[in-house]
């Protein structure tokens, strides 16, 4: 069944345009104002608490005029290293370190990028003289390159996403029935799909 209330969530940061303009505002300040706001419900990581709450308070001087409610909430929280993920029906608050020690596992179809789309000789039409026979050659049309190799894939994807995490044993990669099942990072994950789409479009 779908999700309505991260629906509801992603529905508000991309229709509601923010304006404000804070002085060293606190930054607990600011989400509560945030919150009050777009009706979004934001709750702590264990480590974005202990850092908003530390001494010195963090502050925020931010202004901005009728921008997208989702841009500003980035650019006010990239000023302490956080970001903001759905979880149950909120938005947690966390720091991007503690974000990139979660990782998420996915299957990617890759069917397509392993299946040879074969493409049969086509014949070579040469012009002739009146009265002559025309002169027909069929040469072989080769094929688009593919990946037939699973392991061909994955070690194209390995070496040109995140390298080190494979190596580090941070996120790993395995082939089962046509799909790649993923473990990684968000990040890692979205330019594992960037990629895939950037292979698709070449075939």
């Amino acid at each position: 069944p779908p999700d309505t209330a991260r629906e509801t969530i992603v529905a508000k940061l991309d229709s509601l345009r923010f304006t404000c303009d804070f002085s060293n505002t606190s930054l607990t300040e600011v989400i509560d104002f945030l919150r009050e706001f777009s009706g979004i419900n934001f709750t702590y990581s264990k480590e974005a608490r202990a850092l908003v709450t530390q001494n010195p308070v963090p502050t925020v001087s931010f202004t901005v005029d009728n921008v997208r409610f989702r841009d500003a909430l980035r650019l006010i929280l990239d000023q302490y290293d956080l970001t903001a993920l759905y979880k149950e029906g909120v938005l947690v608050i966390s720091t991007k370190e503690e974000v990139e020690r979660i990782t998420v596992t996915i299957a990617y179809d890759v069917r397509d990028l392993l299946m040879s789309i074969r493409d049969f000789p086509g014949p070579e039409i040469g012009l002739s003289q009146p009265g002559e026979p025309a002169d027909t050659e069929f040469i072989p049309v080769p094929d688009p390159p593919v990946y037939s190799d699973p392991d061909a894939l994955m070690d194209l994807l390995k070496k040109s996403v995140a390298p080190e995490a494979w190596g580090a044993e941070k996120a790993t990669m395995a082939y089962l029935n046509g799909n790649l099942v993923v473990c990684a990072s968000r990040s890692v994950q979205a330019e594992l799909r960037k990629l895939l789409g950037m292979l698709r479009q070449m075939r």
